[in-house]
């Protein structure tokens, strides 16, 4: 029997690749920019919540019904949430930086170059031609 080679991936193969890795990136971008705003908001929310009184009432958002509690019961909520959003906002941050590592290195593994990267080298060639 006859052993199969590997199948080398076309240009195309690579560049759909790249393109694909740079597309989970700016999902990864996308999804931190959007923790990044709910967490803001729920930073302006403690911090208006915080001075008052902890048997005030308070009207909260949950699943699209609007319920009744005090201060005092929606403060710790908003606080663990906006811990939590920080936490997924750093975990999603790593994970964004070794993506972008893999994809640079897959870059300069294949020798992709983008179209501004490509008429930057044409510049200096013809530059020092």
């Amino acid at each position: 029997m006859a052993q199969q080679q590997p199948v080398q991936p076309t240009e195309q193969d690579i560049q759909n690749r790249y393109r694909q890795m740079q597309a989970e990136c700016q999902q990864y971008v996308n999804k931190i920019s959007e923790m990044e705003q709910e967490r803001n908001e729920h930073r302006l929310v403690i911090k208006t919540l915080k001075p008052l009184d902890s048997n005030r009432i308070a009207h909260r958002m949950i699943q699209g019904v609007l319920v009744e509690r005090t201060v005092g019961e929606v403060l710790p909520v908003l606080e663990n949430m906006e811990k939590n959003l920080c936490q997924g906002i750093e975990v999603l941050g790593n994970t964004l930086n070794e993506k972008d590592k893999a994809a640079k290195a897959f870059k300069e593994e294949h020798g992709i170059r983008t179209e501004e990267e490509a008429r930057q080298l044409e510049r200096q060639q013809r530059g020092e031609a």
